[in-house]
Formats: structure tokens, sequence, C-alpha cells
């Protein structure tokens, strides 16, 4: 649920530089520990593969 807030809020919002205005979106990918990782490392490993498949599935969106 909080990815999926975080998602949405970059995406609603209004970014400015200068005298442009432009929106973003994310990608994120989300990991639980221990019951999907045992360790630190498979944990971020886990949450990076999952970012790649939110990307691979067209972007702006949660995985996990």
């Amino acid at each position: 649920n909080v990815a999926e807030r975080i998602r949405i809020a970059v995406q609603e919002y209004i970014y400015k530089a200068y005298d442009e205005s432009i929106k973003m979106t994310v990608s994120i990918g989300i990991a639980t520990f221990p019951e999907e990782a045992d360790t630190c490392d498979n944990l971020i490993d886990k949450a990076d593969n999952n970012l790649y498949t939110a990307k691979r599935r067209g972007r702006n969106c949660v995985c996990g």
C-alpha cells in the first residue's frame, strides 16, 4: 500500500524547473523480510528483480 501511494503521489505531482512543468512516473520493486528473503543481500536482490519486472510491464507500477 505504501509503495502504491508513493507511485500515485509522484505521478500526480507537477514538477517545476525554471519555466517548464513536467510530470514523472516511477517503477517500484518491493520485497519482504523474512517471507521472501533470508538475508539483506537476498532482500535487495528480490526487490531489484521486482523493479525490473515493473519496468518490463510498462513502467509506472509496483511489483512485489
